[in-house]
């Protein structure tokens, strides 16, 4: 009797297993999701939804795509078009079309933020051209889209070309008035796609972009470049930098709404990787002339980014939360910031030390 029941048991665990994994062939896990708007056509002003999920049984993706009014009702027509059920609690990235972005893009973020559905750490991306081409494109470098889109998020991230957004973080700094969002920028090329820096948003709006040179630049004033290497060329001179450690300090005074001037202290310590020119790396007073060369080129990177910022009056650096804790609430709201971003006096000052040369002769 006892061995008929253990026999009998296993036999319900092996048929419970067989149907669970019927069940799971049956479910389209998405994985991407793409959005564009349409132009120049009948259903003008549309939604493009895109949508890729990996093929469990055939180790492939199938992409999917329909026009709709609504994300939700893109959903519910990509649902009818497929033979799977469709699921999206294990989506990972979601990517906006320039132009979509353009035009504002917080209604996607909005049904995306308030389903419990989805989870909060959603990686984002605009994507220079259309999401859908991106997603159903067919590349022999990248066989598996959807793994090689979440790869080149993260690898990207952490070299500091690109900021590691989700749709948590965008949805907190569209919410927040001392700071607008930004978003990975990524383009889609005849060899796959590539990361191309930053795009900086003015509340949900899509305005302009910094390239991948500055985006290491723009790390460091929002501090979240934590370690990392940075390259700078001065006339015959060619330098590699490592970063070890980069403190940075907000010193804000008010005199009033139309007065405001912001001091942006950068500290950072390194060593040389690579140098090429004429100075000689193991002598004391080479490198403080290597050091302030470092120090002049980052200083003149970061007031081009300000200069950015003013134009599209927008704070992607959130210098505005600085000044929101060195005034009064009346006074900040007749700031209307960012929109006097221009009138502001920012005033960068960085400082570098070289603690290594690496090996001299």
């Amino acid at each position: 009797m006892h061995k008929f029941m253990i026999a009998f048991c296993i036999m319900l665990l092996v048929l419970a297993g067989c149907g669970q994994q019927d069940i799971i062939e049956d479910i389209g896990f998405i994985h991407t999701i793409g959005y564009d708007v349409l132009e120049h056509s009948e259903d003008e002003g549309k939604l493009r939804v895109t949508i890729s999920f990996p093929l469990a049984e055939e180790e492939t993706a199938q992409t999917l795509s329909t026009v709709a009014e609504t994300s939700k009702e893109a959903r519910i027509i990509l649902s009818n078009k497929s033979d799977k059920n469709l699921v999206t609690g294990q989506v990972r990235s979601i990517f906006i079309g320039k132009e979509l972005a353009e035009k504002g893009i917080w209604q996607q973020m909005d049904t995306i933020y308030r389903d419990p559905v989805f989870r909060p750490n959603i990686k984002l991306a605009v994507i220079d051209g259309k999401a859908q081409e991106l997603i159903e494109s067919e590349n022999p470098n990248f066989p598996k889209v959807n793994q090689s889109i979440e790869n080149l998020l993260k690898k990207e991230a952490r070299l500091n070309t690109i900021p590691d957004m989700d749709v948590h973080k965008f949805s907190k700094d569209y919410f927040d008035d001392g700071i607008d969002p930004i978003a990975p920028f990524i383009k889609s090329t005849n060899e796959g796609m590539m990361a191309s820096g930053i795009a900086l948003f003015k509340n949900d709006q899509f305005v302009t972009t910094l390239n991948t040179l500055q985006s290491r630049i723009f790390f460091l004033l929002t501090g979240d470049f934590k370690k990392g290497d940075l390259f700078h060329k001065n006339g015959n001179e060619k330098i590699l930098i490592d970063f070890l450690s980069n403190k940075r300090k907000f010193n804000v005074k008010v005199s009033s709404p139309d007065d405001v001037e912001v001091y942006v202290n950068i500290k950072f310590t390194g060593y040389i990787l690579e140098y090429q020119g004429d100075k000689d790396t193991s002598n004391k007073n080479d490198i403080k002339q290597l050091e302030k060369g470092i120090q002049a080129y980052i200083e003149e990177e970061i007031n081009d980014i300000i200069e950015i910022m003013q134009q599209y009056k927008v704070d992607n650096i959130g210098i505005g939360k600085y000044i929101r804790l060195n005034t009064n609430y009346d006074t900040w709201k007749k700031m209307k910031w960012p929109e006097t971003i221009d009138n502001a006096k920012i005033t960068p000052h960085v400082s570098v030390e070289i603690l290594d040369t690496g090996l001299t002769k």
